[in-house]
């Protein structure tokens, strides 16, 4: 999978936690591994949160990035009461 631009990882990194290997292991499920449980969800856990930061910093310094540059287009208008206006 590719990584988007904005958040900086892969679709399957940021649902999952992980990368997925192969077409074929979206398909079929992998085999069962002789992990813990306890140390599976753990580590799982660990990885989600590790995504979820990467994405939640590069979608701010994404934001910033689009901020600044839709305020150097922003045109500022003056009104004072009982001026018309087009509406």
């Amino acid at each position: 999978m590719t990584v988007h631009s904005t958040t900086g990882v892969t679709p399957n990194r940021a649902m999952l936690g992980r990368e997925v290997l192969l077409p074929a292991s979206l398909i079929v499920a992998p085999p069962d591994e002789n992990i813990p449980q306890s140390g599976y969800v753990r580590d799982f856990q660990e990885n989600l949160r590790q995504a979820h930061q990467q994405v939640r910093q590069a979608m701010g310094s994404s934001a910033k990035a689009e901020k600044t540059y839709f305020d150097q287009r922003v045109k500022r208008y003056s009104f004072f009461v009982g001026q018309k206006v087009w509406l």
